[in-house]
């Protein structure tokens, strides 16, 4: 009996020193970007053109999304998500003249979604 408490006591110190010494579990790990806040952002400062759905404010006059670029969907966001990346982060090309107030802030958080590979649900 003496040898399986002892091999018991052994047990339970190296679990102790293990919980102590092991790196905390990543659980919720930042993957690098977040879809719905740069669906917000493309809501907010891109869908006013690029939608194939009828606009009643007039600010798309042609009734068309410029270069078929639509951001209805996730899949279409995940589709021109390199788009998004060369015009309107990287290049800062899209909106054009900024009509809509995009925030290097804003820019940033697209750009770090993309990079991390443009997840969408």
């Amino acid at each position: 009996m003496k040898c399986r408490v002892r091999t018991y006591s052994i047990i339970t110190y190296i679990a102790i020193f293990l919980t102590l010494v092991a790196p905390e579990p990543i659980l919720a790990q930042d993957d690098g970007g977040d879809y719905q806040t740069a669906r917000h952002i493309l809501a907010a400062r891109c869908s006013f053109c690029h939608t194939a759905l009828p606009q009643e404010d007039g600010l798309n006059a042609t009734s068309q999304p410029p270069a078929g670029v639509t951001f209805d969907t996730a899949a279409d966001i995940r589709k021109f998500a390199p788009r998004i990346l060369l015009l309107a982060v990287k290049s800062r090309l899209m909106p054009p003249d900024n009509a809509t107030h995009m925030s290097n802030e804003e820019r940033a958080l697209l750009g770090k979604w993309i990079e991390a590979g443009a997840r969408t649900p």
